[in-house]
């Protein structure tokens, strides 16, 4: 074969050929480029925005997850209420253009066809537009503002971003339950907990979300609760009752946090 038959061949390329989307089945997954959920969602399937009533999208204790909750908009066609688990598997930049290779895990999709998607994004300040592929190939996928579905991720909430655990808590990041099943460990930041166990049970993550009250022995605190892909809101109470040793108390999980 002559030296110069592969540029021959690579230059008959031209530049509207097919493009292939190839996707590892294996892939280890990538944490997801949408940062501090939940978001609230407005989405539209080219027959106008779904806004009420409000969709979601919420955390997964792994951060290479995010769920989103749609609801059905009466009056716009082609909306319809599901929950689908967005799996995050890539991510590159291409020109100006942020994409996202994704698994969609929902009851309707059982193809590998029908769960990889494509999506392009755009962030701007508290929100991101997103574009997803009606099939699974990132082919014509070229703006945020076209695709199968379009959705716009708004964030619901900063108060959390300012709220800490106290000190005399967050002196130790690693605490443990006396029986020794559960661990209980502290972010950096002190704004975040995890709790595990040495069992195969979810790991739950709870972030302070509002301090209700706090002083150097007794703290209350609202704390958004994420274990697996289901979330919510609880009341905690922490006690001091020696450096070495605390009590927590909390509520019964809650969907929506009340501003009193």
């Amino acid at each position: 074969m002559p030296e110069n038959s592969l540029d021959e061949l690579c230059n008959l390329i031209i530049g509207d050929a097919l493009l292939l989307s190839m996707f590892r089945v294996e892939a280890t997954p990538v944490v997801c480029p949408f940062k501090s959920p939940p978001f609230s969602v407005i989405y539209s399937r080219g027959y106008g925005d779904c806004k009420q009533p409000p969709s979601r999208a919420d955390s997964c204790t792994d951060d290479t997850r995010l769920v989103l909750r749609y609801q059905a908009c009466p009056d716009v066609s082609g909306s319809e209420a599901s929950v689908e688990e967005l799996e995050c598997l890539a991510t590159w930049r291409d020109s100006s253009i942020n994409y996202l290779v994704g698994r969609l895990h929902h009851k309707m999709a059982t193809t590998d066809e029908e769960m990889y998607r494509c999506f392009v994004y755009e962030k701007h300040d508290q929100r991101y537009l997103v574009a997803q592929s009606g099939e699974a190939t990132c082919s014509g996928m070229t703006s945020a503002l076209e695709g199968s579905r379009v959705i716009r991720l708004t964030r619901v909430e900063t108060q959390h971003t300012r709220c800490k655990f106290p000190s005399w808590v967050t002196q130790h990041y690693h605490w443990h339950s006396l029986d020794f099943r559960h661990n209980y460990h502290f972010s950096h930041r002190n704004a975040s907990l995890r709790i595990s166990s040495g069992t195969n049970e979810v790991e739950t993550k709870l972030v302070c979300h509002t301090v209700v009250s706090e002083n150097s022995h007794l703290a209350k605190l609202v704390v958004h609760v994420v274990s697996g892909c289901d979330g919510g809101y609880k009341c905690m109470t922490i006690l001091k009752r020696d450096a070495h040793v605390i009590q927590m108390y909390h509520s019964t999980l809650v969907a929506h946090f009340i501003r009193m």
